[in-house]
């Protein structure tokens, strides 16, 4: 298992049960170019498949997500040969909710998770994401308010129709560390995906933090673009998140 530092989100993560994914979803509106941001570990590129929940194990303990501690982040690029017209975008949300159950005695060995994302909370472009994102990101974000409506509007994540990205599924230890199989609902579709993730448990505060590349195809998504291409959002996007739960008692 990997151990992660709460302080220092530079791993890849995200321990039983992470949205990891997530989160993902996010996608849109106009375009970029990717960096590794500060609150996860080293991006990598999510493969396709997951599993489904066989429900609590025996003596499981059950953690309830920290909304106002946990952070998904989705950096969206720009692209096309007329991309340095566009900009690139950092979604951002604080309202990841849902159950960790963690399997047996052995921490962050195994896990279950249900988690959901309302569409709503993203935020496009707040200054203090971009700042910390830097390169890429830095200089001037467009029309927020339009890229904003583009991302919730019927022709992204459809947030009226569909108000909440779902993430469920499992995560368990394997040869090269955690990895959770993740089922994510977006805009009526379903998504699986493994990703790798880490995880530390400690004073009874579960903290799970994780990176991974995807594209809006794998999503169901197709990105934005205009003018045959000359400028559109590239179809590979990341995706971080960093998650604190708490015992629910």
């Amino acid at each position: 298992m990997h151990e992660l530092d709460p302080e220092a989100p530079g791993e890849s993560s995200s321990g039983p049960g992470w949205p990891a994914a997530a989160l993902l979803l996010l996608l849109a509106a106009c375009a970029p170019a990717p960096r590794a941001p500060p609150i996860a570990p080293p991006v990598v590129p999510a493969a396709a498949g997951g599993a489904r929940p066989e429900g609590p194990a025996a003596g499981a303990t059950r953690y309830r997500v920290d909304p106002a501690r946990s952070e998904v982040r989705v950096l969206v690029y720009r692209a096309g040969p007329l991309a340095r017209l566009g900009h690139n975008h950092v979604l951002t949300s604080h309202a990841l909710e849902g159950r960790v159950l963690l399997a047996g005695t052995d921490g962050c060995g195994r896990g279950e998770f249900r988690l959901a994302l309302p569409a709503a909370s993203l935020r496009v472009d707040e200054p203090a994401a971009r700042a910390e994102e830097g390169g890429e990101f830095a200089g001037d974000a467009g029309d927020v308010a339009g890229t904003t409506a583009h991302l919730l509007g019927s022709a992204v994540l459809d947030a009226t129709r569909y108000p909440t990205i779902g993430i469920t599924g499992s995560a368990e230890r394997g040869p090269d560390g955690l990895l959770a199989r993740l089922s994510v609902s977006v805009r009526g579709g379903r998504t699986e995906l493994t990703v790798p993730v880490a995880c530390r448990l400690e004073g009874g505060l579960l903290t799970v933090a994780g990176g991974f590349g995807t594209t809006h195809a794998a999503l169901g998504l197709v990105p934005y673009r205009i003018g045959l291409g000359a400028l559109a959002v590239r179809e590979d996007l990341e995706l971080r998140f960093r998650i604190l739960a708490v015992p629910d008692r």
